[in-house]
């Protein structure tokens, strides 16, 4: 199976960045990178600034949502038959500097990105696929013809062999169409 991962970062996320920054754990104190597959999409169509927005939850945190501009466009993935999938990714840096106090101060910059996933069956796939059918009805042809050779020279070797190989070739086709 081939895969297709479309991109794009997570909006809002400067709103929830306490929750963020208490419910993960980072590597490293002056930078942060976070990786989870643990990633729900919640339609939200009560929200009051946009009835089409999508939340994301990370372990069950919100961190954002999805941008306004793509929530059609994520929807159309997540409710694809292909979707197999999100991560979010969340990275960030700590900036210093100083108030009009002259004060130290520190500050957290977080973003995130999502990475919904798709998976398809290439064409080469397709075709490896089709040259299989081919394949096994040239195989059932040449099964019943040997059937029929056998009936008419009546060898039960031959008509066993015929069977075996009729047996195998509806195998296969059955096989594809199920799948």
């Amino acid at each position: 199976m081939a895969t297709n991962t479309e991109t794009f970062k997570v909006a809002g996320i400067s709103h929830y960045k306490d929750a963020i920054i208490e419910n993960f754990v980072f590597d490293d104190d002056d930078e942060f990178d976070y990786e989870s597959s643990n990633v729900e999409l919640i339609p939200e169509p009560e929200n009051e600034y946009d009835p089409n927005a999508i939340k994301v939850l990370v372990n069950g945190i919100k961190i954002g949502y999805v941008p306004k501009d793509l929530t059609t466009f994520a929807r159309n993935i997540i409710d694809s038959p292909n979707y197999s999938g999100a991560k979010v990714t969340i990275s960030g840096e700590k900036s210093y500097g100083s108030n009009d106090d002259d004060e130290e101060t520190e500050e957290i910059d977080l973003w995130a990105r999502i990475h919904l996933t798709t998976e398809f069956e290439s064409e080469e796939e397709k075709k490896s696929e089709k040259k299989l059918s081919i394949l096994a009805a040239i195989e059932l042809t040449l099964g019943i013809l040997l059937l029929i050779a056998s009936i008419i020279i009546t060898k039960v070797s031959f008509i066993f062999f015929a069977l075996l190989i009729i047996a195998h070739s509806l195998y296969w086709l059955f096989k594809e169409k199920n799948q």
